[in-house]
């Protein structure tokens, strides 16, 4: 990984502070977190090819919330290449969860998105909010889509990120996708 996301470095810091505050060895704490490296669905980049074209995705599908989904949309804004964002609904956001799920828009439009796909009920309603410069895809579940339907650049970015009831790892397990 080239660098990590802003969310991770924050909380790393804050446990560079506790370990100091305990007393512990420092330096033995950032030699574990150099070891660090993101698991499936927690944001591991997988390479991959599809329609046999070199892709990188990032897999980071295992919870969703307004604020994790905003660090992913940064950090994925960082990335070199064309990028596309495959998002799901953030489920058990309560009476606030229209309101919290178009926020994201705004975040969105801000960024290089070249296609995002919204999968569910909840996410797909803020495809009127999203710039028009931004190619936008919206579906019912993820049995409607299929990655392979659609075009991606070569050396492009995909985010995966939804609430982990969507099941974003389906699309991994689709037969165009040959991870490297």
């Amino acid at each position: 990984m080239p660098f990590i996301a802003k969310h991770l470095a924050e909380n790393f810091v804050i446990c560079f502070i506790i370990v100091n505050y305990l007393g512990y060895d420092l330096e033995k704490a950032v030699e574990i977190i150099k070891k660090y490296t993101p698991k499936m669905g927690r944001g591991k980049i997988l390479d991959v090819k599809i329609k046999n074209k070199p892709i990188k995705i990032i897999a980071d599908y295992y919870n969703s919330s307004p604020t994790s989904l905003k660090s992913a949309i940064e950090y994925l804004s960082l990335m070199n290449g064309s990028k596309y964002a495959i998002i799901g609904d953030m489920t058990e956001l309560g009476k606030d969860s229209q309101k919290l799920h178009c926020s994201i828009a705004y975040y969105l439009n801000k960024t290089n998105i070249k296609k995002v796909f919204l999968i569910g009920q909840i996410i797909k309603n803020i495809s009127n909010l999203i710039d028009q410069s931004i190619e936008c895809f919206c579906y019912d579940n993820i049995e409607k889509f299929d990655i392979s339907d659609h075009f991606f650049d070569y050396n492009s970015y995909i985010l995966l990120k939804a609430s982990r009831s969507l099941h974003f790892e389906k699309i991994l397990n689709q037969g165009v996708i040959n991870v490297l």
